[in-house]
């Protein structure tokens, strides 16, 4: 169960980041271990750094300093892919929230 867990926060993490980041919020890698943590998702912060420079990578997203902290933002590849990806995973989305919802009952 542990180990699923693991894989679960590790799939979410970076939906969370570019979430935060596509409503327009800076964050730098801490920011999203401390936002994950607050949900009770723990994650390592080497597994959020390298999903940040994957998507640094991919050009989805791009870095400033600020206080001397490397802070995150979506570019605009990062944004029309984030937008495709609302507009292409409503039924997927929907699904899962349903049976969330089921299983909370």
């Amino acid at each position: 169960m542990e180990a699923m867990t693991k894989n679960f926060t590790r799939c979410l993490a970076p939906i969370c980041f570019l979430i935060e980041l596509y409503k327009g919020n800076r964050l730098s890698g801490y920011d999203v271990v401390k936002l994950l943590r607050s949900y009770d998702l723990e994650i390592s912060h080497g597994t959020v750094y390298s999903q940040i420079h994957n998507m640094k990578r991919d050009g989805l997203v791009k870095s400033t300093r600020r206080n001397n902290v490397e802070v995150y933002s979506l570019t605009a590849e990062g944004r029309k892919m984030f937008q495709a990806f609302i507009e292409d995973r409503q039924q997927p989305l929907r699904y899962i929230a349903s049976v969330l919802d089921e299983i909370a009952r």
